[in-house]
C-alpha cells in the first residue's frame, strides 16, 4: 500500500525539466519524492505512458485486499512471488546472453 501511494505521488508530481536518465543531475528537482522520484516517475511514463497511472492503483488494490483478508498464506504467495521476481531481474542484469 505505502509504495502503491509513493510510486502514485512521484507520477502526479512528474516534471519534464526534472532530471532523468538523459539530462544531468544539477538541474532542480520538482518531483515530490525528489531525485528517485523523478527517474522513477520518468521510467514509467516514458515506457507506459498515462497507462502507468494503473501500476499503483492496481498495487493498492492487491495491498488493499491482502490487508483485509488477514490470511497469511496470501501475503505469502504475494512475498515469495516478487522475490522470485526480483531474483530472476538479478541473475538476467548479471549474465549476458
Amino acid at each position: 500500500v505505502i509504495v502503491s501511494l509513493l510510486l502514485f505521488f512521484s507520477l502526479i508530481s512528474y516534471s519534464p525539466e526534472d532530471p532523468n536518465f538523459i539530462f544531468p543531475k544539477d538541474t532542480q528537482i520538482k518531483n515530490f519524492l525528489g531525485f528517485n522520484g523523478s527517474i522513477i516517475s520518468d521510467l514509467f511514463l516514458q515506457s507506459f505512458g498515462f497507462i502507468s497511472f494503473l501500476v499503483p492503483i492496481s498495487f493498492f488494490v492487491t495491498g488493499v485486499n491482502i490487508i483485509k483478508s488477514k490470511n497469511p498464506f496470501t501475503f505469502i504467495i504475494f512475498f515469495f512471488v516478487f522475490i522470485s521476481y526480483k531474483s530472476y531481474r538479478h541473475i538476467k542484469s548479471v549474465i549476458v546472453w
